[in-house]
C-alpha cells in the first residue's frame, strides 16, 4: 500500500509524492540499570476516560505524579505488545514534567502533554506511547547522554 502512494491531500490540498523511503532497522527496548532522558516530539495522549476524572481531581503535583504512573504503565503495555517481558516492574522508574496542551482530534477537545522524561528504560526513538501512536501521537525521541540531569 506505502508504494502504491503517489499523492496525498492535505487541508484539502494535493500533493504529489516524489520520493519514499521505507528504513528497517534493529534497536533495543527495555528496561536498564540507568536513566536514559526522552522527549515528547508529538502530544502525547496519555488519558483515557476512565481515568480523566481522576487526573481532574488532583492537585498540580499529583497530577505530575499521576502522569508518570501513566507513562510506566504505558512502557508496559507498549512492552507486552511486541513481546517484551519486563523483568521487575516495579524497578522501572519515570520522572519528568509535563506540560498539559488542549488539541482537536475527531472534533473532540482532547487533554494531551509535552514535555521531558527520564526512564530506566530503552524506547527506541520516532516510537509512540500512549493513546493513539498510529495517528502520530506520543512519539519519544532520545536525547544526548550530556543532557542527563540525573
Amino acid at each position: 500500500m506505502f508504494l502504491d502512494v503517489v499523492q496525498i491531500d492535505i487541508a484539502g490540498r494535493k500533493q504529489k509524492v516524489w520520493e519514499k523511503t521505507i528504513l528497517i532497522r534493529e534497536d533495543i527496548l527495555g528496561q536498564t540499570d540507568h536513566f536514559i532522558q526522552y522527549r515528547f516530539t508529538s502530544p502525547w495522549m496519555a488519558l483515557k476516560e476512565e481515568n480523566y476524572a481522576t487526573y481532574n481531581s488532583l492537585d498540580p503535583a499529583d497530577q505530575q505524579q499521576f502522569l508518570r504512573h501513566l507513562l510506566r504503565e504505558n512502557l508496559k503495555t507498549l512492552s507486552k505488545g511486541i513481546g517484551y517481558w519486563i523483568p521487575d516492574i516495579e524497578k522501572v522508574k519515570v520522572e519528568g514534567l509535563f506540560k498539559k496542551q488542549v488539541r482537536n482530534f475527531k472534533n473532540n477537545r482532547m487533554i494531551c502533554f509535552t514535555g521531558e522524561f527520564l526512564a530506566n528504560f530503552h524506547i527506541p526513538n520516532y516510537l509512540g506511547v500512549g493513546k493513539q501512536v498510529a495517528r502520530g501521537f506520543g512519539t519519544v525521541e532520545k536525547l544526548p547522554a550530556d543532557r542527563i540531569t540525573r
